[in-house]
Parts: structure tokens; C-alpha cells; sequence
């Protein structure tokens, strides 16, 4: 799959409490193409730990019409997953399906890690928006 570095929103970036990603993309209208599916696709790149192994990873599409995210809308967001899970271990994969916004104002995308039951201590994410993911990784 050929990535492309402008709908890279963070590399290899720690998290340990709920945060957004890095960067954002921007766009005339964040709307999809037409017939297009395009996810939030997060790697996990570091295994997930936290404490008490008792943390949560929830993964969620934002938008919002300003760059500062003062009044973001959640779009979408994946299941919550629990330290040990595949999707939160060195490799694993988060993907969150990118739904239609009709809301024309809101032109700003980022991903949102909320961590949930406890920080984590150990854990790092690549994140990107992707269009036909690899189904077998």
C-alpha cells in the first residue's frame, strides 16, 4: 500500500491518556468522494501496557469547522479495546470507517485516542486516512 505523507495525521507518536493526533487534515470540506470509503487507519507501533492492565483504547473521527478543535463533532468510532487485544499489540490495527459529513462548514479531520479505566505507560501509534486498507495484515 502506498502512503501518502499529507493524510499521515501522526507517526510513531506516544499515547498514554486520551489526546488527539498530531496533525489534522484540512480540505474544502471534509466530505468524502463520492463512491469512496476511507478510513482512520491507526498502527500500533509500540505495545500497548498499562498499570493494572486494565486501560481501554477507543479510536474516533473528529471534524470540526476550525483548526483549534474547540467544538469538535464525532463522526465515528472503533469498538474499545483492552490492553492485550491485537489491535492494541506492536502491529496491530485500529480502522474506523470515515462516514459522509454533510455539515459543509466543518473542513478540519483528526483522529482522537480516548483512554479509558486507566493511562496507559507504554504505547505508540502511526495514524493515517486510508482508502481500501490491506484486509490481511
Amino acid at each position: 500500500m502506498i502512503m501518502d505523507k499529507d493524510l499521515c495525521l501522526m507517526t510513531d507518536t506516544a499515547v498514554t491518556e486520551s489526546a488527539a493526533t498530531t496533525d489534522y487534515f484540512a480540505s474544502g470540506a471534509v466530505q468524502n468522494v463520492l463512491g469512496e470509503q476511507l478510513y482512520l487507519q491507526a498502527i500500533c507501533t509500540t505495545t500497548c501496557d498499562s498499570a493494572n492492565d486494565t486501560a481501554t483504547v477507543v479510536l474516533s473521527v473528529q471534524v470540526d469547522d476550525a483548526n483549534t478543535f474547540g467544538s469538535p463533532t464525532t463522526l465515528a468510532s472503533s469498538a474499545a479495546f483492552a490492553i492485550g487485544s491485537a489491535e492494541l499489540t506492536a502491529g496491530g490495527r485500529i480502522l474506523v470507517p470515515i462516514p459522509f459529513n454533510a455539515v459543509a462548514a466543518d473542513k478540519y479531520l483528526r483522529g482522537y485516542f480516548t483512554v479509558g479505566t486507566q493511562n496507559l505507560n507504554a504505547g505508540k501509534f502511526t495514524v493515517d486516512i486510508v482508502k481500501n486498507p490491506a484486509r490481511n495484515l
